[in-house]
């Protein structure tokens, strides 16, 4: 790309020697055409390859912000799911300091029985 206006230049230069040459231009006249020829395409290849430049730099601009959004929405879903779930954790779980009457109140807690259902349990496997 740094060689565009260089060889634009010299390409559009050739050409136009070649094209003086066969309609029989003398030599003089042929190379002033040639010189003129090859500064304007040379002042050309330096606008397009400006242009070139600017729009390849917007592009990876605009690659790099689109990079940057998803990484970011990335990291925003996670944490919605990390706070959901602590959400759902925290709401699945029994506060009992809340001042409201436990689940078990007024029912006889008996070990006893509990560990003989767990034995009944596990024989029946």
């Amino acid at each position: 790309m740094r060689k565009l206006p260089v060889l634009m230049g010299t390409g559009a230069a050739i050409l136009a020697g070649l094209a003086g040459y066969l309609s029989g231009v003398s030599g003089r006249e042929c190379v002033a055409r040639m010189v003129v020829i090859m500064a304007v395409f040379f002042v050309l290849g330096v606008f397009t390859r400006n242009v070139l430049k600017d729009t390849l730099m917007d592009v990876q601009a605009s690659l790099e912000e689109k990079g940057r959004k998803l990484a970011e929405e990335e990291a925003n879903r996670k944490r919605r799911e990390a706070e959901q779930a602590r959400e759902e954790a925290r709401q699945s779980t029994i506060d009992i300091r809340a001042g409201d009457s436990s689940p078990l109140e007024g029912t006889p807690f008996q070990v006893g029985a509990v560990t003989d259902f767990i034995r009944q349990e596990l024989k029946k496997d």
